[in-house]
């Protein structure tokens, strides 16, 4: 998925440039379906050793568990505040720097979330899973605020993409451990449903970037977006039991 994206957002953005936004989305369903097609011809074998299929009830069940809502809460908040200014860090690197550096900057941010998802699974192994999300999300937190003023320059705002998609990815897989441990015998369940917050958080950080554009302006989104992190921090620390069990475990045999 962050190798996909190095390539993906920039050549997007490359295509828009020249073809407008509907060549961009032609190309996208274009590409969707010669992968389906490519899928649809693989026939993936069905393993023996599938566990049991669940009805759509037993999957929704774990959403109303407190321990779920613990562990997924600061990931839908820090997701929220990520997308509600990733959704439009064009226009936003427009304001100060040529259209034709943002491809650049958008590979940048792509090759920063491949480093972040190595780092990540390097810091879980040595540190667990609490001290490394609260020190990438501070970076995070850095990296939302000063978008604005970074991006008066290409150097800056190449360092600001880096550090930004770097914790944001690092936190990505962080996240996935602490989903992991909620209930190890029910993994993919866990992950599924971690996706799902980034997901919903994304929508919704979009859209209420969206609105704030609308009522002011895009250079206000790195305003707005950085306190939004920040509370996801809060609620990190402050929720009982937020750090899941293998934080706790892995942070004792630290």
């Amino acid at each position: 998925f962050s190798s996909a994206t190095v390539l993906g957002v920039p050549l997007g953005v490359l295509i828009g440039e020249h073809a407008g936004w509907r060549g961009t989305l032609i190309y996208v369903a274009a590409a969707s379906g010669l992968a389906s097609m490519a899928i649809a011809r693989a026939r993936f074998p069905e393993r023996a050793d599938d566990p049991p299929k669940l009805r759509l009830g037993d999957r929704l069940r774990p959403v109303g568990e407190r321990r779920t809502l613990v562990v997924l809460l600061p990931f839908f908040i820090w997701s929220t505040a990520t997308y509600a200014l990733y959704t439009y860090v064009v226009p936003l690197l427009e304001t100060h720097l040529p259209a034709s550096a943002i491809p650049a900057l958008l590979l940048v941010f792509g090759v920063g979330g491949v480093a972040g998802n190595l780092l990540g699974g390097a810091l879980y192994d040595a540190f667990g899973t609490n001290r490394p999300a609260c020190l990438c999300l501070v970076a995070l937190i850095a990296a939302l605020a000063i978008a604005k003023p970074a991006g008066g320059s290409l150097v800056t705002a190449a360092i600001d993409m880096a550090m930004w998609a770097m914790s944001m990815a690092a936190l990505y897989t962080l996240q996935q451990q602490r989903a992991i441990a909620v209930d190890t015998a029910q993994s993919n369940l866990r992950l599924a449903l971690n996706n799902s917050a980034m997901y919903l958080g994304a929508s919704i950080g979009s859209a209420l970037g969206g609105i704030i554009i609308l009522r002011s302006s895009v250079s206000a989104l790195p305003f707005a977006a950085a306190p939004i992190a920040a509370a996801g921090l809060l609620t990190l620390v402050l929720l009982p039991g937020g750090t899941g069990s293998a934080s706790r475990r892995r942070g004792g045999e630290g």
